[in-house]
């Protein structure tokens, strides 16, 4: 396992569940919610995701993530 390897996120489950798979699943879940919950549940998953990957981006420095 290489440097970039250990300090990805998406090398491990518990990173990917963390940072993806949550806000994943509270964007899934609300589909059914009212129209301002729904859209609150969103925006913050999405603020979510992608701080996990600017954070990501930042410790693995992989090509792809910047």
């Amino acid at each position: 396992m290489g440097p970039t390897e250990k300090s990805d996120f998406l090398s491990t489950l518990p990173g990917v569940l963390i940072g993806w798979g949550l806000p994943t699943a509270a964007m899934l879940l609300a589909i059914g919610v009212p129209h301002p919950v729904r859209t609150w549940v969103w925006v913050g998953a999405l603020i979510w995701m992608g701080t996990a990957c600017l954070w990501n981006a930042h410790r693995c420095k992989r090509r792809h993530c910047f």
